[in-house]
Parts: structure tokens; C-alpha cells; sequence
């Protein structure tokens, strides 16, 4: 059963026996029109380069399946698409591998180096890289891409196996000036994903009691001094 609540702008996509070995339900903030403005919006990757169009193939098969999250959340290939979502393999002390098309928003380095495929950047192509379709576009600039391990194909795009290690944080940060009454400080502002929240859904379907079963993501901003005076000093517990 789906329920779609206009109010609080989200479609939730409940427990079902499709999902019952992954994520118990799904809560999809916002309302269509806000992912179909997002799914527009990464035309503009097109513009920066090779691997900005790759990221581009990577993020549209995604996004747009989000999109239509709202218009039939109980559709088979919907449940199917939200399986799939990310496995991670490899416990007991051996390296974590993550698969799945969370891998999309992780092809990035720390640094902003692509990840896989290789991309040959500097190949030169009969027609505007920009212009070719998903299935053209990793033939021509990533050919090793069918002896990739890569582990799910959606709309021609194969998304990669990822080592956990390979994982930044969600977040980001800017060297700003501080000018407060006249005294400027020189400050970082870092924003993004702090951490992971916990709420109630109060539903005893869901868990046992409906208390702290849901997990979200926490989004927020913080600045902090870099002034030298402004360094942590050591606890007494700590070695100096």
C-alpha cells in the first residue's frame, strides 16, 4: 500500500514482501516537480568535460527513477529499483565492497578524481560527446568498461563495485573572512552531511514498538576559527 501525503510534500514507500530483505520503507522527501527540476538541472554537466558527461549517465538513470518514485511507488520495477539501492559484500576482516546505484553519487575521489571507468578524456570522437546516448557515449570514451567489475546495468549505464575505504564524506568546506564589528577573523565553513538522525514512526508494523526505527540524514553548516589561538588544547588525559 502507498500513501502520498500533499502536506508534508513526501511519498512514502511502505513495507512490502519485494523489500522485506532491504529497506524496510522508504521515505522520499519533496514532490515530484522538485526531482523533475533536479533531473533537468544535470544537462548542465554536459558542459564541463568527459567525466562530467559520464557523471551524467550515471546520475540520470537514477534521478529519474526518483522522479517517478511519486507516480507509481508500488509498481513492480519501482520496488525493484529501491532493492537495488546498495549490497555490500565482504565482512570478517576481509574489504567491504559496496554495489548498487548509490554508487552514482560516489564516483568521485576526495580530490575530484574520476574513479571508474578509465576514461579516455582525450579521445576525439566523430560527433559532440554531449550529443551521444548513454550506450555510444561509454563505447567511445570508456572501451574497458565491459571488462570492468562493475555489478548492476541500468538504461545502458553500468554502475560500479565500490571499496568502502573509496568513500568521502558528504560534506564540504570553504575558507571565508569573518568581519564582526570591525574584526575580521579568518574562518572554514563547512556544510553538508553531518550525521545520521533517528526519529519514530509510530507505527507498529514497521518495528516493535514504532520508537527510533527510522534513520535520516542530518544536513547542516557550521564555521569555525582558524586563528592559531584557536587550536584544541590536549584533555589532561591525553598525552602532550
Amino acid at each position: 500500500m502507498l500513501w502520498m501525503a500533499p502536506t508534508t510534500k513526501k511519498v512514502i514507500i511502505p513495507n512490502t514482501e519485494t523489500l522485506r530483505r532491504g529497506i524496510p520503507r522508504v521515505t522520499l522527501e519533496g514532490r515530484r516537480g522538485d526531482w523533475q527540476s533536479l533531473l533537468n538541472k544535470l544537462e548542465r554537466l554536459k558542459k564541463y568535460g568527459i567525466p562530467a558527461i559520464a557523471w551524467y549517465h550515471l546520475l540520470y538513470p537514477v534521478v529519474s527513477r526518483l522522479a517517478k518514485s511519486f507516480d507509481d511507488a508500488n509498481s513492480p520495477q519501482n520496488l525493484e529499483f529501491w532493492r537495488k539501492v546498495v549490497h555490500g559484500e565482504g565482512f570478517g576482516g576481509r574489504s567491504l565492497k559496496l554495489s548498487g546505484w548509490i554508487t552514482a553519487f560516489c564516483i568521485f575521489s576526495f580530490e575530484g578524481k574520476w574513479r571508474i571507468p578509465e576514461l579516455q578524456t582525450n579521445r576525439v570522437g566523430k560527433k559532440d560527446p554531449a550529443t551521444l546516448p548513454s550506450r555510444h557515449f561509454w563505447s567511445t570514451y570508456a572501451p574497458s568498461l565491459q571488462e570492468t567489475n562493475f555489478d548492476m546495468t541500468i538504461d545502458s549505464t553500468r554502475y560500479p563495485i565500490l571499496n568502502i575505504h573509496d568513500l568521502h564524506a558528504g560534506y564540504a568546506g570553504l575558507d571565508i573572512t569573518v568581519n564582526h564589528g570591525g574584526i575580521t577573523s579568518p574562518c572554514v565553513m563547512v556544510a553538508g552531511l553531518a550525521g545520521v538522525g533517528f526519529s519514530s514512526s509510530r507505527d507498529s508494523s514497521l518495528s516493535l514498538t514504532g520508537r527510533n526505527d527510522t534513520v535520516l540524514p542530518v544536513v547542516a553548516w557550521w564555521i569555525f576559527s582558524k586563528l592559531p589561538e584557536a587550536q584544541p588544547q590536549p584533555r589532561e588525559d591525553e598525552p602532550n
